[in-house]
């Protein structure tokens, strides 16, 4: 998308304040977030980021927003926190008695500013030049993606498939996942990597854990075998996949027992 069809409002201008370890927050009024709705980005820019820098955006009660922001990985200038959910929005207006409404932590890096990052762009009428998927993009039997979807190093970007894929599914399945890895990320030291989580709530495992299984993407494709417990978390909830450093291309589900 063009830049001119973007806008980014600075909401939060400090003071700054240095993650040294996870005992340090930045506290932010609920004030800030006035007008934020779905489809918006907030970023949070970012200075002397440190190796192992994390970042943590804790509610009022002290619990992630989502697992996305539970200790994620701080690199570059900022990152991304993506509005693709009513509850986030709804977690936003529950301040507490000093209306505070998010914690901002983590460690090895320093908070400089918050901004929110719009599309502004307006349809255009005249749809005789519009760019359209090539055909090979259109979905076929047994496929949950096709085309590019770009998972960058800061773990902002995340891909929601929903409970009525799998409503035939059984434990002879699996999901097989096409992807590249993002220029320069074997420079930079990152290793690609990703994980499925429940399309619920905190966004536990798929597996059932309580915290995220990461599965390391090494040059073949990922192929996760589906077991019972992952088999009831599909059908009733879908999944999400999260991850950084590579970009989805396809995303199937084959039958490792065919008759």
């Amino acid at each position: 998308m063009p830049a001119s069809d973007m806008q980014e409002t600075i909401i939060y201008k400090g003071p700054s304040v240095q993650m040294r370890d996870w005992s340090v927050n930045a506290d932010i009024q609920r004030d800030v977030f006035q007008g934020l709705r779905l489809g918006d980005d907030v970023r949070f820019y970012v200075s002397n980021v440190k190796d192992g820098a994390a970042i943590k955006l804790a509610d009022t009660q002290w619990a992630a927003f989502d697992a996305s922001v539970d200790g994620a990985q701080v690199a570059g200038d900022y990152f991304t926190w993506s509005i693709n959910d009513q509850m986030q929005l709804v977690k936003l207006q529950l301040a507490g008695p000093d209306g505070v409404v998010m914690h901002v932590g983590g460690k090895g890096y320093q908070l400089d500013r918050i901004s929110v990052v719009r599309c502004v762009a307006e349809p255009d009428p005249d749809v005789s030049t519009a760019q359209r998927a090539p055909k090979e993009y259109k979905l076929r039997p047994g496929e949950l993606f096709r085309g590019e979807m770009e998972f960058p190093n800061d773990f902002s970007a995340n891909l929601r498939i929903s409970a009525e894929q799998f409503q035939e599914l059984t434990t002879d399945y699996a999901i097989v996942v096409y992807y590249r890895p993002l220029p320069g990320v074997a420079e930079a030291g990152i290793q690609p990597k990703l994980s499925f989580r429940e399309n619920k709530g905190d966004w536990y495992d798929l597996t059932g854990a309580h915290d995220p299984v990461w599965y390391d993407l090494n040059g073949r494709n990922m192929i996760l075998h589906i077991n019972d417990v992952m088999l009831d978390k599909l059908k009733t909830r879908g999944f999400v996949l999260t991850g950084q450093g590579f970009v989805l291309t396809k995303m199937l589900i084959i039958n490792e027992k065919p008759q």
